[in-house]
């Protein structure tokens, strides 16, 4: 019995001396620079906002403890890159830009601005044209005119200056014998393929037309004046005409026939109808006259 007693006992002192004896070891941690382990004020936060990172907006995601730590920054934006970077994509790119002054593009009636790092060239907006309403029809816009190229013409007459006037006024109507504008009844005008311009018989769009010939009989001026407007309907008829690109008008109509040659649009005025359609009138002048 004593014997047991005695085993037990060398063993129970075998084995407590073996546990006492193993305790876990932990690496050495060696301390940032310039840190000492004992540093009771220094945390894992602390620690990490000393550290590089790379130039982004965006947040520290931190773990552990100090002296083992763990940093990690993230990026919520993206990173400014290096100065080489952005030579070569100025380079790539030849609309690149880090502020307007490096905006160099034809921008001409606009003003540049750097967007996105992209020049852009921003054009004014341009309001939409207004044309004036007119209620009159085509016959008083013609006659209304006639009255006023007549005044003008023996206003700017000189002294002792004596005309004596033809008037010629047309209004039209289509080929096929409708369409007809509202204020033009049917055979009360001419066809439009009545008159040449350019010799050619098709004015298209053509709504009316009036001129008069003052033919000098005294005084010192001794050349023929010849003044007119032609009104179009909607088409732009003579919009490519001016004082120095010409055009000749002859008129089958009547007998004899009248040629009209080297006429200059002087004046180009748009108004609308009370229909909403645009009425082009082209005031003009013509160097010569001839009956045929």
């Amino acid at each position: 019995m004593k014997k047991i007693i005695l085993l037990s006992l060398v063993i129970f002192l075998f084995a407590y001396g073996c546990l006492d004896t193993y305790k876990p070891i932990s690496p050495p941690v060696t301390p940032p620079a310039n840190q000492s382990t004992n540093d009771s004020t220094m945390d894992c936060n602390k620690y990490c906002l000393s550290q590089p990172h790379v130039q982004c907006a965006g947040t520290w995601n931190n773990s552990g403890t100090y002296p083992n730590c763990t940093c990690s920054y993230i990026c919520t934006s993206v990173p400014v890159t290096n100065q080489s970077n952005q030579t070569q994509n100025q380079s790539a790119n030849s609309n690149y830009c880090l502020s307007v002054s490096d905006c160099t593009n034809d921008c001409t009636g606009g003003s540049l601005s750097c967007q996105n790092n992209n020049c852009t060239c921003v054009m004014p907006t341009t309001p939409p044209v207004v044309y004036p309403v007119t209620n009159k029809s085509v016959s008083e816009i013609l006659s209304e005119s006639l009255k006023e190229i007549n005044s003008q013409v023996f206003s700017a007459a000189p002294s002792g200056q004596a005309y004596t006037a033809e008037e010629y006024t047309w209004t039209y109507y289509s080929a096929n014998g409708g369409n007809a504008p509202a204020d033009v009844p049917v055979g009360a005008g001419i066809l439009a393929n009545d008159i040449y311009l350019n010799n050619q018989n098709l004015l298209p769009g053509i709504y009316g037309l009036a001129f008069k010939i003052f033919t000098p009989t005294s005084g010192p001026n001794n050349d023929t004046v010849v003044k007119g407007l032609a009104v179009f309907l909607t088409e732009p008829g003579l919009a490519k005409y001016n004082t120095i690109t010409k055009f000749n008008l002859r008129f089958k109509v009547v007998r004899p026939e009248v040629a009209l040659s080297s006429c200059a649009v002087e004046k180009t005025t748009i108004q609308k109808d009370t229909l909403g359609r645009l009425l082009y009138i082209y005031d003009f002048s013509c160097g010569y006259v001839a009956k045929i």
